[in-house]
């Protein structure tokens, strides 16, 4: 692996799981998320920081990722379908896709209308990965992880073919 691409980085906190060697870009629009990660990882050499749009900065940089890590987007982005297009855009050919966010949520009345108002600012609970990822055939499912599998969180490995 030679090139990591960490979409919504917040914090920087997935940048420790990292091997220095590794060349990361950090990719986040919240300039707040992007200084406090530059600052905690002011040191880590083979890091750049980027702020930006995810759909602008895939438009530019295509081809080039080995590993794009999708951690808590795909339930937050107001377009998931769209960041999945541009995820297969930004993957080498082989290249992996790393899914972790939150799973499905029981629907009930509650949730629906809990659901409803923070669709509206945050996040979709009802948000189903694994429907939306067979509509983009070239990114394959690799691994489902059971661990983390739960009502709570999902992961998932998918490969670009």
């Amino acid at each position: 692996m030679e090139h990591v691409l960490l979409v919504g980085g917040g914090d920087g906190l997935d940048l420790q799981f990292f091997n220095p060697s590794i060349k990361v870009t950090y990719l986040d629009s919240a300039v707040l998320m992007l200084n406090i990660a530059k600052r905690k990882y002011v040191k880590r050499e083979n890091t750049e920081f980027i702020l930006s749009d995810f759909n602008e900065f895939a438009l530019k940089e295509q081809g080039q990722f080995d590993l794009v890590c999708l951690h808590f987007c795909l339930t937050v982005t107001n377009n998931p379908s769209l960041m999945l297009e541009g995820v297969s855009k930004l993957l080498k050919r082989g290249g992996l896709l790393s899914i972790l966010d939150m799973g499905k949520v029981k629907q009930n009345r509650l949730s629906k209308t809990l659901n409803f108002v923070t669709k509206q600012t945050m996040f979709n609970m009802f948000y189903d990965i694994e429907g939306a990822m067979k509509q983009h055939g070239e990114l394959v499912l690799v691994n489902k992880n059971p661990l983390i599998e739960s009502n709570k969180f999902v992961a998932y490995i998918y490969e670009k073919k």
